[in-house]
């Protein structure tokens, strides 16, 4: 009894701090928001010509010209840039959810096969050492996936 109680409370501080794949979406949004949003600049030449104080017409010539400085393909090209940035993104958080719903099921499924296989003999024992080994996999999966996407946040 007291180690189950242990064991709850060791769930219950695992999901505190876990991150769910919503928080990770929101957070590839505004760091693709961050690393492609470019910057609007222009660059703006004034030219003035006129007289000398000494001369005796008050003319003046005024010309102005502005240049962007990204072009419309710039623009294109962070937008492409930014597009398969949250395309990558959205296949990480898609990959880490399925390997969360898998560790879920195999959790369960553990539960049950724990139950029941000294029932079901030498069967039972072979099928729970697999579905173990399947959580060790799906739980490495899903940590190679949040490595992946801390990477892609941080970097």
């Amino acid at each position: 009894m007291r180690y189950k109680g242990i064991l709850i409370f060791l769930l219950i501080i695992g999901n505190i701090f876990a991150v769910s794949s919503g928080e990770y979406w929101n957070q590839i949004k505004a760091r693709a928001d961050k690393l492609y949003k470019g910057v609007d600049l222009n660059f703006t030449l004034n030219l003035s010509v006129g007289e000398s104080e000494g001369g005796s017409s008050g003319a003046e010539s005024k010309a102005s010209v502005t240049v962007p400085l990204y072009s419309s393909s710039d623009k294109r090209a962070k937008n492409e840039e930014k597009r398969a940035f949250l395309k990558e993104g959205a296949a990480l958080v898609k990959q880490f959810e399925v390997s969360v719903n898998i560790i879920e099921v195999l959790e369960e499924e553990i539960k049950l096969k724990k139950a029941t296989m000294y029932e079901d003999g030498a069967t039972g024992i072979e099928a729970f050492i697999k579905l173990k080994s399947s959580l060790i996999e799906a739980k490495a999966t899903r940590t190679e996936v949040e490595r992946k996407l801390e990477a892609m946040l941080k970097y």
